[in-house]
């Protein structure tokens, strides 16, 4: 995209909404699909249009409510363009699906499937590959479990919402620091100030440490202390002051599934037990590795708590 806005004359007003908009599908495309699909293609350049043309006459079709009834819809011109446009849409997904189902092996994945599982049921740690939607959606499609159509409208879902939200962020942005020159110069001038990282540079972040920083958590971080989570102390850190699911675009996407489930563990225990052990604070050791792990084992004594639910 970069590339072909050089070539623009230079002083020519230029439209970036379709520029941004085709970037945003080939990015996205790539990512959910791992599919090469040269969205820069005459013939590929026909879905951006087609989706920008749809969109438009579905929000004119709400506003007019004599087109709410279907059969003066039908009638209408707008609705042969309308399925005009969706026809070229379904072309493109159905091009996009042509190509991954030509790349899944369906065998191969049940095996990697039958390995997973195997590991899982004897609590043995495994390499996982990455898992796109459209490999989990290939994936139950094999086994019978969906249909093209599910696969087609998950895809279509996908292209479109997450397309559509970027290209006119990034192209509202981009036109407001061209309003305003002195922001623009800020940003500039922020990203001057970057740390350029050399391609194929490995980067370690030092969690455990972060976590543990004396000027966050008081000078006896390492200490379990549950007040450093009360309210007035959180909004006085640095919200990255303390990633446990890591932060940012890249953070877990199931973080507050995890705090739920976590929190409902800990208050079922606290409910129905007294929990004891022998072990030390200062005994507990730990180890780096996909998460922090203690080495020592988890050893408690559970003593039944009858008491919970007496009125006091």
């Amino acid at each position: 995209m970069i590339n072909k806005l050089k070539m623009e004359k230079e002083g020519d007003d230029i439209n970036l909404l379709e520029h941004f908009y085709i970037c945003a599908v080939d990015m996205i495309s790539a990512a959910t699909t791992e599919v090469d699909i040269d969205i820069d293609d005459e013939k590929n350049r026909e879905y951006v249009r087609a989706v920008i043309a749809g969109a438009d006459l579905i929000a004119y079709r709400m506003i007019q409510a004599q087109y709410h009834i279907e059969w003066i819809y039908r009638w209408s011109k707008l609705y042969k363009i309308e399925q005009t446009a969706f026809g070229i849409a379904d072309e493109f997904l159905a091009r996009i699906i042509k190509m991954k189902k030509d790349l899944f092996d369906p065998d191969a994945d049940a095996e990697e499937e039958k390995r997973e599982e195997l590991a899982k049921l004897q609590n043995k740690e495994f390499e996982q590959k990455p898992k796109t939607v459209i490999n989990q959606l290939f994936r139950f499609w094999a086994k019978g479990t969906i249909g093209y159509k599910d696969v087609r409208d998950e895809l279509d879902v996908m292209l479109y919402t997450g397309s559509d939200t970027s290209t006119h962020l990034a192209s509202y942005t981009i036109l407001m620091l061209a309003m305003h020159q002195d922001v623009q110069q800020k940003v500039v001038n922020e990203l001057r100030k970057n740390f350029t990282v050399p391609s194929g540079t490995m980067i370690g972040v030092p969690f455990i440490r972060m976590n543990r920083d004396p000027v966050a958590f008081g000078p006896n971080p390492e200490l379990f202390n549950p007040d450093n989570f009360l309210p007035e102390r959180v909004s006085k850190r640095h919200p990255y002051q303390y990633m446990p699911f890591s932060c940012g675009p890249r953070n877990c996407i199931g973080m507050i599934y995890g705090l739920f489930s976590v929190r409902t563990i800990v208050a079922m225990m606290m409910m129905n037990f007294k929990i004891s052990t022998r072990m030390k604070f200062q005994d507990i050791k730990v180890v780096y590795n996909i998460t922090l792990r203690i080495t020592n084992e988890n050893l408690v004594n559970l003593t039944p708590r009858h008491d919970f639910w007496r009125k006091t």
